[in-house]
Order: structure tokens, then C-alpha cells, then sequence
């Protein structure tokens, strides 16, 4: 394809026409060439010849979207076509003289030359074609484009021309622009001085008098380019400017539109819109817009219908056939203008590209450099992923080991009491170290028909389960705990068909995981070591589960140290009960008299009062008689409170007391026993002792243990003399002895007379001093003997001011 141009000049950065004696000399060049030209034609392949003919300059945008258009569609047809452009360039030259000069320059360059079809861009372009085509192209069809129909009216178009008429849709512009910008009462419409401009401002007052927009509109039309970018400068915010074209503006000044635009646009208060493709991206917001490569390529559709044969009456004229709504996201954003309101159907062109596509080789050589970098510490990354991985396998297993280890010295350690606390701190730091969100000790009650939760520890918001739990709502996993047998899940779907009812009670609770060890004991289980997650789901490895197991029968060897801890506190109860009653029962004889000397003397003193009533006697008599009853009667009464007292089996109970008072309680219930015996006891208490917190009753059987061992020593002795002192000891204790004249401790029994069993009379257990120690013990005292010098032996024990309760 050929393309022939009509040069041009600048001066002063203006496109000038060439002077009409430069046009008239290369016309006369022309014509000395053309034969040449025309021959050597003649030796070319034959084409079709298609002139081009523009109204404005080759370097406008809007002319290069037209042109490109219009080749691309023959492009596309395979038509083989011979090109000829030519530019008029009519907005920067006026008057009729401009064309005149131009018709014969025409005449001269195409001499000989037949054209098959002329497309005309613009109105002017067209009006020129129209007025000159009986000399320059005569009976050659005519296409034309972006044309305007009320600018040619005047022209009455030939039955062999046809075209796309443009529409200029500036009362949707402006309708669209209110939707953006509710609060606009006013639009200012801008235009230039130029022949074109007025032509396509003609159009924009047409349709904006047949489409009110409900706006006040008024016009800058005309006016020196600097003047109106003063005026929008000043606009409030909320007018609507819409840019129609400024090829030349009031002070002679030409440019292209897109040119001017850019200075227009930065310079306004208000937003500007527009109605032409190549003004996006110039500083408009957007608007109903005509596409001119769309125009082109109808153009080129409609010559390519006419080359091809088709008469050209047959092809109508096509009027508004591609204009759309545009925006221009940048200028949306630019003045806070809703996206959402803009008309549907509309195109946002100019949005912020992805990251990939505005940074793609940037991505590509950083992706590229990163997966070098990877490909060269790859090895080294894996090696020590690997080496962290069995750093953190170590370090689990060793804080799990530390942590077995911790559990089993601190219960080896603990004493009866204390392992309630023992085994809550273990559950505690088991579920924090797993980070689970309960552990439960529970314990099968005698009927089996329900767990009892003994021990429990749960994570912050996890409410704990009930304190019995009914075997029956868990069938599956506790036939499974009896048989001794590990029951454990990470998912409710892992229990089996045979657990449905686990299933749903689990479910029920929120519990997600779950692990059940049995807790054994004397060859049975007693019951189990449940750790549960309700907020995640938990893995129970093999290594794991073995793990925790040693946890469990460290739980299950404490719960079952408890239980014969308190098996034997059961016994040393009962035992210390029967040492009581063995004891009451050897002062029998003792208790016998002294509760008949006021048995008696109640006696006695009724049958007097009865024959002072008979008698007549005055009342104050009677009144004294029967006030001795009374007094006798609180006496018998007291002996039986204390005998009461003393034998009753009850429970450890601590509370505040005087050592010297249970020394005398005790003295009350032997006196008459040691005058039988022909004893006598020596009181030796200390006055202000400090009181303490002890068990009354069992202080009571450890002085009286003490007391009748020293009684029943002294039998064959001549010098029967017990003597009982009280002091205050040394590191807050209170020190009582008990001292005798018997016949002593041999040094080989010293050692062992406290011991279960053994005793060194012919008659006796060997249980009283044992319980007694015991006893003492139980109160953070000591007991022990020695033999006096001077025969006899003295028991000793001291009990702490400030002491552990008794077990």
C-alpha cells in the first residue's frame, strides 16, 4: 500500500498551509513527473485505489485511531488496496482561498489517477469532498466518517455516497455527570474558536435543547485559552465542565483538542467531562463517548462493501452506532466521585493494574533471584529443618522426661495429705505442657455403675463435667478402661460403630479428642487418667500414649498409697479407740468407787429429807439436803462425762487447750486407782503455759498411757510416788513428764518398748505406748524414756506450740 501525504509547515509551533505559489509549483512538478509515474504504475500488480481524505493534521490522536482502524479492517478483508492520505489540515487555515488553492494542487498531484472509492474523516472533510468532487473525482462513490448531519445539511448527499454520521450524546454526558455529582445545579460547557469546533458545539446545544438535563447551563466558548482556565479556576466544586474540542481558541492560538485539554483540565476547580475516545486519560472524568476506531472501521466496512460490487444506493447510512459511557478511574478517584453511580453498562478504564501487571519483571527477576538463592541454601534449609525438627523432638521428650521425673521425686516425698495437691499439680502441669483443655482423675465407686471425679484441672473458659459420671453414657470406652485397654481418639469419626453412644455423649460435651489410660491397681483398674481437647484436635502418638501411661501409673501409685494411707489411719483409729476402752477398762474398779461415794451420799440424803418431810421439818432443811442431791449428782454426772468422753470414737478434732488441763482431766479419772494402789501423785505444773492446738481426747490417752504404765511399775515397789511436771521447752515447745519409782527399763528394752507388740508384762499387749508415741507424732511431738539414776523411769514427750494438724 502506498500512502501519499500533503506536506505542511510549522512556524512558531503552528501547522501552516503552504503558500499558493509553492502549491502551483509543485503542481507543475507533478505534471512533468506524473506520466513517469503513471508507467511505471502500469507495471504494478493491479489494485484498487482508496483515497483517504482527512480533515485535520496526521499528528491529532483522533486521526491516528481513524486511520489505523480503517487499514486494519481491509487488513483483515484480504482486500488488495492501494492507499492515498490526505491530510487538509482545515482547522489551522480559513477561508474560501485555502480551498481554492487546494483544488488545483489536487488536480495536478492525482492526474490520471482513478480513484475507486474516497473516504472522507471529518465534516469538513466531507463538505470538501462534496464541493469539489465534480472536478477533482467525479462519479467516484464517497464513505465518510465523524461526520456531523446538521453541519452538511445544507448539502443534499448524492445517491452513491454513504457513511457513519457522529452523535454527540453531551445530554447523557451531563446526565451521567449529575448521577456522580448529585449536588451540581450548573454545567459549563467549553469550546473552541475554530470552524470544527463550532460545528461540533452546534451539535451540543441541539441536543442538550432537545434532552433537558434539569442543569444551568452556559457556555465559554470562543475565549483565549489562558481566560478560560481563569474562569474554571474559579468554579465551585460542584459545576459540571464539559470539554467539547479546541482546535484554535479566541486569541488565534491552534491546538489539538487532546493538547488542549491537558492544559484545561489541571486547571479546573470542578471536574471536566467529554465526549470524544481520545480525551481519556487527558483529565476528563468521562462521559458518553463516541469511539473513533469503531467510526473508522464502519467506514472501512461500508468502502469495503462498495469495491467489492455492491451498489452503493443499497448501503444505508449508520448514525450513533458505538457511543458508550467511559470513566477514567484515576479522575473518579481524583474527585471522590461513587464508582457505584456511574450509569450501567459503563467501561473504567485506567484502574490501578494488579501487582503483577504493573510490576511484572520486577516479580519475574525477583522470583528468578530468590529461586537461585533457594536452589543455593536449599540443602542447608532442609538440613536444618531437619536438625530443628530433632532439636524439638529432644527437647519435647526431655521437658516430658523432666517433667515424669519432677512427678515421681515430689510424690515419693509427699505425705498422706499432701497428695490431693500432688496429683491436681500433676494434671495441671500434663495439660499445660500438651496444651490440652482438661485432665481428669476418675475413680470407679464400689457399685461400678458410676466414676467419681476425684481429681480434675481444666484450661481457662473449659467448663469441667459433673462429679459422677454415668458408665452408661460411656459403655464402649469403659469396657474398654476395665480390661485395662488404652481408649483414645483425635476425632469423634475414629470411634468405632460399636462406640455410637461414646460418640454422641463425647459430642454432647464438646470434646474433640480424647485419651483414656486405665489406672490399675492390686491386679484390677480403679479407674482412669482422662485427658480431653475440646478446641482443637489433638494426635496421640504411640510414643506419646506410652509416655503418659508412666504418667498414669505414677497417679495410680500415689491414689493407691492414699488409699492404704487412710486404710491405716482407719486402723490407728480404731486401734487408739480400743487402747481407750482397754485402759477404762483396767479403772473399772476406780470408776466403781468414785461414783459411789455420791451414789451413796445421794442416798443417804434422800432417806434423811424423806424423814424431815415426815416430821414436819422447816423447808430450809429440805432445801439443803436436796441441794446436796444435786451437787452429788453433777459429781456422778461429771465421771461419766469424762469416762464418755474418753471412750467415744470419733474424729480427729483440733482446737485450742491447756496442757495442765489435761493433765488434770486425766489425774480425775486415775486418783481413786492410784489410792487403791496405795500411789501417790505429785503435781508439778508450770502456771501460764502457753495454750496450743491439739486433739483433747488424744492428749488424754497419751497422759494416761504414761500414767498407768508408771502405776502398774511401781506394784512392788516401797517407794509408790508418781510425779507429773508440765515446763515450757526449748523451740517452742511444751515439755510433760511423767516420773516413777518402779522398777525401771533394763537398756536393752529402751529401744524397743515403743514398738508394736512388744511389752514387758505378763499380762499386757504392747500396744499402749506404741499408740501413744504415734499419737504424739501425729502432733509434730516426741516421746521417748530413761531410767533414773535412782531407779524408776521417766516418760517424757514435748508437743510443739505451733504445729501440723494430726494426721
Amino acid at each position: 500500500m502506498v500512502n501519499r501525504t500533503t506536506p505542511t509547515t510549522r512556524q512558531g509551533g503552528r501547522r501552516c498551509p503552504l503558500p499558493a505559489s509553492l502549491i502551483a509549483g509543485l503542481a507543475a512538478l507533478l505534471g512533468v513527473l506524473a506520466p513517469a509515474c503513471a508507467s511505471a504504475a502500469d507495471s504494478l500488480p493491479s489494485s484498487q485505489s482508496v483515497l483517504l481524505l482527512y480533515a485535520e493534521s496526521r499528528v491529532l490522536p483522533a486521526v491516528v485511531l481513524v486511520d489505523e482502524a480503517i487499514r486494519a479492517r481491509f487488513d483483515a478483508a484480504s482486500l488488495q488496496a492501494e492507499f492515498f492520505t490526505e491530510y487538509l489540515d482545515l482547522s489551522s487555515a480559513s477561508g474560501a482561498r485555502y480551498a481554492e488553492h487546494l483544488r488545483p494542487f489536487f488536480l495536478t498531484k492525482h492526474r490520471g489517477r482513478k480513484f475507486d472509492v474516497v473516504v472522507s474523516v471529518g465534516t469538513e472533510a466531507l463538505r470538501f469532498a462534496l464541493d469539489n468532487r465534480p472536478v477533482l473525482f467525479p462519479g467516484v462513490p464517497i464513505v465518510f466518517c465523524l461526520a456531523s448531519r446538521a453541519a452538511v445539511g445544507d448539502f443534499r448527499l448524492p445517491p452513491d455516497a454513504t457513511g457513519v454520521w457522529i452523535v454527540v450524546d453531551a445530554a447523557a454526558t451531563l446526565e451521567a455527570a449529575h448521577r456522580l455529582e448529585p449536588r451540581a445545579r450548573r454545567a459549563v460547557v467549553v469550546a473552541g474558536a475554530a470552524t470544527a469546533d463550532r460545528i461540533l458545539l452546534d451539535d451540543v446545544k441541539r441536543d442538550l435543547a432537545t434532552r433537558p438535563t434539569g442543569l444551568e447551563v452556559s457556555y465559554l466558548a470562543g475565549l483565549p485559552l489562558d481566560e478560560v482556565r481563569e474562569k474554571l479556576s474559579r468554579l465551585p466544586r460542584e459545576t459540571i465542565v464539559l470539554f467539547v474540542t479546541m482546535f484554535r481558541d479566541g486569541a488565534g492560538r491552534t491546538f489539538s483538542p487532546s493538547q488542549a485539554l491537558g492544559t484545561i483540565a489541571p486547571s479546573s476547580n470542578a471536574p471536566v467531562y467529554g465526549m470524544s475516545q481520545t480525551y481519556l486519560g487527558r483529565g476528563i472524568v468521562g462521559g458518553r463517548v463516541f469511539s473513533l476506531d469503531a467510526h473508522g472501521a464502519l467506514a472501512a466496512d461500508l468502502a469495503i462493501r462498495i469495491l467489492r460490487g455492491e451498489p452503493v444506493p443499497h448501503i444505508a447510512t449508520v448514525e450513533n452506532p458505538t457511543n458508550t459511557y467511559l470513566f477514567d478511574w484515576r479522575q473518579l478517584n481524583r474527585f471522590d466521585l461513587p464508582e457505584r453511580n456511574v450509569p450501567a453498562g459503563s467501561v473504567i478504564l485506567n484502574r490501578a493494574p494488579p501487582l503483577w501487571e504493573a510490576y511484572r519483571w520486577y516479580i519475574v527477576a525477583a522470583v528468578g533471584l530468590i529461586g537461585a538463592e533457594g536452589l543455593l541454601i536449599g540443602a542447608l534449609a532442609l538440613q536444618h529443618r531437619r536438625r530443628r525438627r530433632a532439636e524439638m523432638a529432644v527437647r519435647d521428650r526431655l521437658e516430658f522426661e523432666t517433667l515424669v521425673s519432677d512427678l515421681s521425686a515430689t510424690f515419693v516425698g509427699l505425705l498422706g495429705g499432701e497428695i490431693e495437691d500432688g496429683i491436681e499439680h500433676g494434671l495441671r502441669r500434663v495439660g499445660e505442657h500438651l496444651r490440652l483443655d482438661s485432665a481428669l482423675i476418675l475413680e470407679f465407686t464400689p457399685d461400678e455403675q458410676t466414676m467419681r471425679l476425684t481429681h480434675a484441672w481444666a484450661a481457662e473458659n473449659v467448663r469441667l463435667p459433673r462429679s459422677n459420671l454415668d458408665l452408661a453414657q460411656f459403655p464402649w470406652s469403659m469396657e474398654k478402661v476395665r480390661c485395662g485397654e488404652v481408649v483414645r481418639f483425635s476425632t469423634l469419626d475414629e470411634l468405632p460403630a460399636a462406640a455410637a453412644v461414646d460418640r454422641e455423649t463425647f459430642g454432647r460435651m464438646g470434646v474433640q479428642s480424647a485419651l483414656g489410660i486405665p489406672l490399675a491397681g492390686a491386679g484390677t483398674a480403679i479407674g482412669a487418667l482422662s485427658l480431653n481437647s475440646v478446641r482443637r484436635e489433638q494426635e496421640w502418638s504411640e510414643d506419646l500414649v506410652r509416655r503418659l501411661e508412666f504418667v498414669a501409673g505414677i497417679f495410680s501409685s500415689a491414689l493407691l498409697r492414699q488409699r492404704v494411707e487412710t486404710e491405716v489411719r482407719e486402723l490407728r483409729r480404731d486401734l487408739t479407740h480400743v487402747g481407750r476402752v482397754a485402759t477404762m477398762g483396767e479403772l473399772t474398779a476406780s470408776i466403781a468407787h468414785e461414783l459411789n461415794q455420791p451414789l451413796t451420799a445421794i442416798l443417804t440424803n434422800a432417806q434423811v429429807a424423806g424423814r424431815l418431810i415426815d416430821s414436819g421439818a422447816d423447808a430450809k432443811a429440805v432445801r439443803d439436803i436436796v441441794a446436796d442431791i444435786v451437787a452429788d449428782d453433777q459429781r456422778a454426772g461429771e465421771v461419766i462425762r469424762r469416762v464418755r468422753a474418753f471412750v467415744k470414737k470419733d474424729e480427729t478434732n483440733q482446737s485450742r487447750l491447756d496442757i495442765n488441763a489435761v493433765v488434770q482431766d486425766v489425774i480425775g479419772l486415775v486418783r481413786n486407782d492410784a489410792i487403791i494402789r496405795g500411789v501417790s501423785i505429785d503435781l508439778d505444773l508450770a502456771f501460764d503455759l502457753p495454750s496450743m492446738v491439739a486433739d483433747r481426747v488424744q492428749l488424754q490417752q497419751v497422759v494416761l498411757n504414761l500414767i498407768m504404765n508408771g502405776l502398774d511399775a511401781m506394784r512392788a515397789a516401797a517407794d509408790r510416788r508418781l510425779a507429773i511436771t508440765t515446763r515450757v521447752g526449748a523451740e517452742g515447745t511444751v515439755r510433760v513428764s511423767v516420773r516413777d519409782h518402779g522398777c525401771g527399763i533394763v537398756e536393752d528394752d529402751l529401744a524397743r518398748i515403743f514398738e508394736p507388740f512388744y511389752t514387758t508384762k505378763p499380762q499386757g499387749l504392747g500396744m499402749g505406748l506404741s499408740i501413744a508415741r504415734s499419737l504424739v507424732e501425729a502432733h509434730g511431738g516426741r516421746l521417748w524414756a530413761e531410767s533414773n539414776p535412782n531407779g524408776g523411769a521417766t516418760f517424757t514427750f514435748t508437743l510443739p506450740l505451733l504445729h501440723r494438724s494430726a494426721a
